[in-house]
């Protein structure tokens, strides 16, 4: 009865009140078994809260449950490894449970167990990896030994704990070397096609954190993972997907338009960009089909004749944006196209005619992450200060911009919250986008947020070569990206761009300002700059400058009543 009670959230508190404990764990030592098995449960329910977990600590459960682990009746041993799970998974009662040393028994069960044996010894020897004194401590029973037959495993729980536990001991640098020495990747990357969720988010878990040791993911990459995580990524567009002659499960796709990309599919992508210098492949598509690149932080974007070239942090090609620079960069044609025909017709603006001799130094803003729209479509919308480079008609060939980024689910780790996004826009060709230290790019509502863009001394030190940083200054972990063009930027603005808003509620309510607004160029700031603002009438969206200038200058947006 007070297992039954304990195991609802809404009654087990009520269970905890009346200190049962210290009589459960008395009745641990019964000589009826069915008795043994009643306690051991109801223990294991109380657990499942931290007070509980407290309680049970309290009333000297461990050592009883230790010996348990040995019990002759298989339910008593799988509720012993139950509770013991329940007070591993708190971290404030996890070092009691690594202290009494169980992995040993629950290593052993592993090896001459029945199923039920080996999912309870798998689930607990996971929660006790979480720290780690207790991943040292499993690691040091051989628990390796076992895991890749355990991957293999018929039972789908015992796939994903075998994948908890690996992720786990993957993710502490000290026992990391020891999870990759088993090489386990061929079969964690055939389990991301497993049509369980969960096992799929296991196996994303453990190639991630596999992937922090450069041999890690030199492996990894030669197992074909990120050919296998583009696919997955690119699956949420379809009914279904072929991959390795597996078919992914429905439900599996659909967490990976947020929560599951976010988590799982992102960091595992990023982490092996991180550390290798394989070519890049598109993680997503904007609505009209542009591609979206992932890259690390510190990747380096340079002109190479109509090309643009991606490189690694090491120095390696990763990869070419091909026929994407203008042949009239400095001959004007007869025919002037406009300047909105490519980027946010929705913006505040400034234009110069820079030189070698004086270019764009610095452009700096402030602003603070307004509320989330009210309705969601799958739009995605952009608010960032930005550079651009235009060809001879003023057309802009490329905006970089360190921004704040709505929506468009179809991009790793976005969805219907506010994201920070360092990148490269390259009209007609696509997007990239590169990943800092953070697994998620995740940002507050009312954050303050200041973002920069700056010349770079070092490349700019090469011929006919003007190179920029974008990043921000108070966001910890957050990338940085570097783009260089034959041409300087003659171009600065604070934009609104957006694709796939269908009315007033697609925007944020009220406003969006833009502040402490500086530009900088090699001679000093611009004397008596005044803002141009463009605005497309079919968003309703307004601009107001507020405060003119190169220095402190603020502009706000105003976005429709819905």
């Amino acid at each position: 009865m007070l297992g039954r009670l304990a195991s609802h959230s809404l009654t087990r508190r009520a269970v905890v009140a009346v200190q049962p404990c210290a009589r459960l764990v008395a009745l641990l030592g019964d000589s009826n078994v069915t008795t043994v098995d009643g306690a051991c449960y109801a223990l294991s329910q109380i657990s499942r809260d931290l007070d509980g977990a407290r309680a049970v600590l309290e009333a000297g459960a461990l050592g009883l449950l230790k010996k348990l682990l040995h019990s002759h009746n298989r339910r008593v041993r799988k509720h012993a490894c139950f509770t013991l799970t329940r007070l591993a998974g708190h971290s404030a009662t996890r070092g009691a449970v690594v202290a009494v040393r169980p992995c040993a028994r629950l290593v052993a069960l592993l090896r001459e167990g029945d199923v039920d044996d080996v999912k309870g010894a798998c689930y607990a020897l996971a929660q006790i990896s979480l720290d780690l004194d207790g991943a040292r401590a499993v690691v040091a029973v051989g628990v390796l030994e076992f895991i890749k037959r355990l991957l293999e495993a018929q039972d789908s729980e015992v796939r994903k704990h075998s994948c908890w536990i690996l992720a786990e001991l993957a993710f502490h640098s000290s026992t990391r070397g020891a999870a990759v020495a088993i090489r386990p990747w061929a079969r964690l990357v055939t389990l991301l096609g497993d049509g369980d969720v969960d096992i799929v988010e296991g196996a994303c878990y453990a190639l991630s954190n596999l992937s922090r040791s450069p041999a890690g993911a030199k492996a990894l990459m030669e197992a074909g993972t990120m050919d296998f995580v583009a696919k997955l990524i690119d699956s949420s567009r379809a009914d279904t997907v072929d991959v390795s002659d597996l078919k992914l499960a429905r439900h599996v796709r659909r967490q990976s338009s947020k929560f599951f990309t976010m988590f799982f599919i992102r960091p595992l992508a990023a982490a092996l960009l991180a550390q290798t210098t394989l070519a890049l492949v598109p993680v997503g598509y904007t609505p009209s089909g542009l591609p979206f690149f992932l890259g690390p932080s510190g990747s380096r974007v340079k002109q190479s004749g109509r090309n643009m070239e991606v490189f690694a942090p090491n120095g390696t090609l990763i990869h070419t944006f091909e026929d994407v620079i203008p042949v009239n960069l400095k001959t004007k044609r007869q025919q002037t196209l406009a300047r909105r025909q490519v980027v946010s017709a929705t913006e505040a603006y400034a234009q110069f005619n820079t030189t070698a001799d004086n270019m764009i130094e610095s452009f700096n803003a402030t602003f603070v992450v307004p509320p989330v729209p009210t309705s969601f479509d799958s739009q995605i919308i952009f608010l960032g200060a930005n550079i651009q480079v235009l060809d001879a008609n003023g057309v802009p060939f490329a905006n970089f911009r360190a921004a704040l980024q709505y929506g468009g689910s179809f991009i790793p780790d976005t969805g219907p919250f506010w994201t920070y996004a360092v990148q490269l826009e390259i009209p007609g060709g696509g997007y990239l986008q590169v990943t800092g230290a953070n697994t998620t790019t995740t940002v507050d509502v009312g954050q303050r947020i200041s973002s920069f863009i700056v010349a770079d001394p070092v490349l700019d030190a090469e011929d006919g070569i003007f190179a920029y940083i974008a990043g921000f200054d108070n966001v910890p972990g957050s990338p940085t990206l570097e783009a260089a063009w034959s041409v300087p930027p003659q171009l600065v603005a604070l934009d609104l761009e957006e694709e796939g808003v269908s009315g007033a509620s697609d925007y944020p309510a009220g406003s969006f300002v833009f502040e402490q607004i500086n530009l900088n160029l090699t001679t000093g700031p611009p004397a008596a700059l005044y803002w141009n603002t463009s605005v497309d009438p079919t968003t309703d969206v307004q601009i107001k400058v507020d405060v003119e200038g190169s220095q402190d200058a603020q502009v706000t947006f105003v976005f429709p009543s819905a």
